[in-house]
């Protein structure tokens, strides 16, 4: 897969991490496209969560995985938004589940 566009989702100040909305909106536009992407800065964690040294919300990984699963099943930016703002792993494990033997879908890291 070769990956044409990077996104932020994270670094040193607020405005650096996008909400849920605005990264639903990119990963919607990537599907429109068939372009791979990749996230930098701050994915390290399986789900959303707030850092309690810096107060700054981190998107999680296995939120970003269900999202991009549900963009290509054909769900709309709030579907994909709602994904993205899961802070419980449990509605966020079986969707990606079921996926696990398959090629992983746009998302590459």
């Amino acid at each position: 897969m070769c990956i044409r566009d990077r996104f932020r989702v994270g670094g040193l100040a607020a405005e650096l991490f996008p909400t849920p909305v605005e990264l639903a909106a990119v990963i919607c536009a990537c599907r429109d496209r068939d372009l791979p992407f990749k996230l930098a800065a701050g994915l390290r964690h399986a789900t959303r969560h707030t850092d309690p040294e810096t107060g700054f919300t981190h998107h999680g990984f296995l939120n970003v995985l269900v999202a991009t699963l549900l963009a290509v099943d054909g769900g709309e930016v709030a579907e994909v938004a709602e994904a993205l703002a899961a802070t419980h792993p449990v509605p966020l494990v079986e969707p990606a589940r079921t996926r696990r033997d398959l090629p992983r879908p746009l998302f590459a890291g």
